[in-house]
């Protein structure tokens, strides 16, 4: 089963990181890339090549048994990768040790999703080359598959189960907080907060509360309320922002 698309932390955390663990979320190579900035691309799909994949795949045929029956075509892992993936796994069951919940579960599905996704690679090279139909499973593959799982998959995977899984507050929290390093702030106006820091989750009053009420009781914010003149109303929702923060000396 291939899924693609998006979902939003919210949605992800009802839909399915609450739910039983039941083997279901695991299964999944999950994603949470950070956010760039955009830039038009500058070049464009190589369609001639891609035809040229999709007709060699198709072209694949199953063999036959000695009564002419369908049976599956296996690819072993040749020697060297054979060895590579046992130490992987070894690697990896260590980890798994280490872990717990969904993370934990996830690095358990990862044996299976490794020769899966060697095999798909393995077949996608030869698709967009000349030579003959693959009899095994190279160490080259498997390498970079184990380079994609280990650098990509697994890291996505602990802030997918992390992040999406904490409460919104806390998210809203950790959220200002990366706002305040990124902008060396001093002092934070809980207005501007909604007007202007570009969060989109923080854009109702009582979120951006909640939020900065939390990195106050964390350490980070210490209330400093001010009223503009002589002139009785409520006061401005100002913070100053612990100088430990941006790794200078309390004062």
């Amino acid at each position: 089963m291939t899924v693609l698309g998006g979902i939003q932390p919210e949605k992800l955390s009802e839909c399915l990181l609450k739910s039983a663990d039941d083997g279901l979320v695991a299964r999944f190579l999950w994603a949470w890339p950070d956010p760039i900035r955009y830039q038009r691309p500058r070049g464009v799909a190589d369609v001639a090549l891609l035809e040229r994949i999709y007709r060699r795949l198709l072209g694949l045929r199953p063999d036959r048994d000695e009564d002419g029956r369908v049976a599956a075509v296996v690819l072993m892992l040749n020697d060297a990768a054979g060895v590579i993936f046992e130490e992987w796994i070894r690697d990896n069951d260590a980890v798994i040790r280490e872990a717990a919940g969904l993370y934990k579960g996830f690095l358990g599905k990862l044996r299976g999703m490794v020769l899966r996704l060697s095999l798909i690679t393995e077949l996608i090279g030869w698709a967009a080359g000349d030579g003959p139909e693959p009899t095994a499973i190279r160490a080259e593959t498997v390498v970079s598959v184990l380079g994609f799982i280990d650098d990509y998959a697994k890291p996505s995977a602990i802030r997918v189960f992390g992040d999406a899984a904490l409460p919104l507050s806390e998210r809203n929290a950790a959220a200002l907080g990366k706002h305040i390093l990124k902008t060396g702030a001093q002092r934070v106006n809980l207005r501007d907060v909604r007007r202007s820091s570009g969060i989109a989750t923080l854009k109702v009053a009582s979120d951006v509360d909640a939020a900065a009420e939390a990195l106050a009781e964390a350490g980070w914010l210490r209330p400093a309320p001010t009223r503009m003149g002589d002139r009785p109303g409520q006061a401005t929702k100002d913070y100053l922002v612990n100088p430990a923060v941006h790794g200078e000396a309390h004062v």
